[in-house]
């Protein structure tokens, strides 16, 4: 039971979580938790490098796929292989590349997938703050105008008839 319920948590979190070690010598898996920013950073820095080897032309082939990628990233539950999905449009898209040509190509797929999720959370932190704030703002407004809603209910219709 144990077993069954790690491995539905590995499934669901598979990409929460790495293992340079997958089976411990109990039998039993081994997850270590990854530093996301260290991740973040590592991966930044090699796409970047292997920016300036890349073909320009093969770059913008895939940056024209990234954007498909991401929504079958969001799409897809989060057991699937998210390396595979990669390989799979590298594969397509390309012929004659070896093995390791397919997994430059697919990292820097997959980092420029990453990158772009990353400035649209960024971007809807922002919109997230702006909204917060806008309903702060409405809050307040709505609370002026019932302030001025009790001070005008006494004044009578012939006043308000005589505005020109």
């Amino acid at each position: 039971m144990k077993k069954t319920l790690l491995l539905i948590t590995i499934l669901l979190c598979g990409n929460l979580f790495a293992s340079n070690n997958n089976n411990a010598d109990d039998g039993s898996i081994v997850i270590q938790e990854l530093d996301l920013a260290k991740v973040t950073d590592d991966v930044e820095a090699k796409a970047k490098s292997l920016r300036r080897l890349i073909n320009k032309k093969v770059q913008r082939t895939l940056f024209g796929f990234t954007e498909d990628l991401i929504v079958d990233l969001v799409r897809t539950s989060s057991g699937v292989y998210y390396e595979d999905m990669g390989k799979e449009v590298v594969t397509k898209n390309f012929e004659k590349l070896s093995p390791e040509q397919i997994d430059v190509l697919n990292f820097f797929l997959l980092a420029e997938a990453a990158s772009e999720l990353d400035r649209k959370n960024s971007l809807a932190e922002e919109d997230s703050l702006r909204l917060e704030l806008y309903r702060d703002r409405r809050d307040k407004l709505y609370s002026a105008l019932a302030n001025l809603m009790d001070k005008i209910s006494g004044i009578p219709d012939s006043v308000i008839e005589s505005i020109k």
